[in-house]
């Protein structure tokens, strides 16, 4: 982090929680606590008295006002006070379906991201993970900006117009996706799964819970089946796969050829668990020059090593611009290698998808 000082605005019922979150979120360099309140109602009154932080974290679980209820308030409130869209609303959520499911919705609300409350009952342990957990979070605030944003590869933009009138044929989409993600997706899968059959895969960072919450509410949205991979499912048109939190997914083939899915165990890439680095490599393993790979909005740069072996075997890379990502790290990285072919606004995705298919 740089010498900004963060300032933080904790909201939470449990007062033993609010303790544990000050005591973590104080020992982190260059951040300042600047009010703890118990309620929904007291977060609105606190922003209101001119006290403006540049982040919430917000509980999901309180009464009277619940997080969800505190969250489109202060939406409401940034929609008429410019001084106020500055802040980044952190959720705070337990690991169980229904705290998932409401996490889901508040990301797609517009909170900005969200921490898992520690299942360990080691309190030292328990800091430890919410200091981690936070630290990545406060992080993208003092990103190093990106050199050059606005170069495309020149190595490969050459070479993939030649490719693209091979006439092969593209037979996967991939994207890849962190810190808003879910909104991201909202926003361009089912506009996708209108325009294209072909298979989807996605890695989404999130824990275990919450990605089958995603698929969920995905599947509500998109006429293709959404699911959250478990393994060995036939890859198929008109599905949607999703990476399940705490694990990696692949693509494979079998004894007889067939391409499946594979999840494993293997170790985090990237601090990652889904990579989307693991899935990339794999797609340039079996699929080739037949992978649309893309890399939306987020944090760090995982999927970007991988770029390189996707390019290596032909296959065409687009990145999310900067102005519609909630956070230009990993596409931004994705740019600064070299390995992508287009950059584009999240709504113009779909349709550009569509065009390198019809190798329009």
């Amino acid at each position: 982090m740089n010498n900004k000082t963060i300032k933080v605005l904790i909201v939470d019922d449990s007062i033993i929680f609010r303790k544990i979150l000050e005591e973590t979120i104080s020992g982190i360099e260059n951040t300042e606590v600047i009010g703890s309140v118990f309620s929904g109602k007291k977060a609105i009154e606190f922003i209101n008295s001119k006290k403006i932080p540049d982040i919430i974290t917000l509980d999901m679980e309180m009464p009277e006002m619940s997080g969800l209820e505190t969250l489109k308030a202060i939406r409401e409130l940034k929609s008429t006070n410019n001084e106020l869209k500055k802040i980044k609303i952190i959720v705070v959520s337990s690991q169980n379906q229904k705290d998932a499911d409401t996490a889901i919705e508040a990301l797609d609300n517009g909170a900005f991201d969200f921490i898992s409350k520690p299942k360990s009952t080691d309190i030292k342990d328990s800091l430890s993970i919410l200091r981690t957990q936070l630290i990545e979070k406060f992080n993208y605030i003092t990103e190093r900006p990106i050199k050059n944003p606005n170069i495309l590869s020149k190595v490969f933009k050459k070479s993939n117009e030649i490719i693209l009138k091979s006439n092969h044929e593209i037979e996967i989409i991939a994207f890849g996706v962190s810190t808003g993600g879910p909104k991201a997706l909202f926003t361009i899968i089912p506009e996708l799964s209108k325009r294209i059959d072909l298979p989807i895969l996605i890695v989404q960072h999130m824990p275990p819970e919450f990605t089958k919450s995603l698929a969920d509410n995905l599947s509500k949205r998109c006429n293709h089946k959404v699911i959250e991979a478990k393994g060995n499912e036939l890859i198929q048109n008109k599905h949607i796969y999703i990476a399940p939190g705490g694990k990696h997914m692949v693509v494979r083939k079998s004894s007889e050829s067939k391409i499946l899915i594979g999840i494993n165990d293997n170790p985090p890439e990237n601090d990652c668990k889904p990579s989307v680095d693991v899935l990339f490599r794999s797609l340039a393993n079996v699929y080739g020059n037949k992978v649309i790979a893309s890399i939306l909005t987020g944090m760090g740069s995982d999927g970007v090593k991988s770029l390189e072996s996707l390019k290596r075997v032909g296959a065409y890379v687009i990145a999310q611009d900067e102005e519609s990502s909630i956070v230009w790290g990993m596409p931004g990285r994705a740019v600064e290698s070299g390995n992508v072919d287009k950059i584009l606004p999240l709504n113009k995705i779909p349709s550009a998808i569509e065009d390198i298919i019809n190798n329009e």
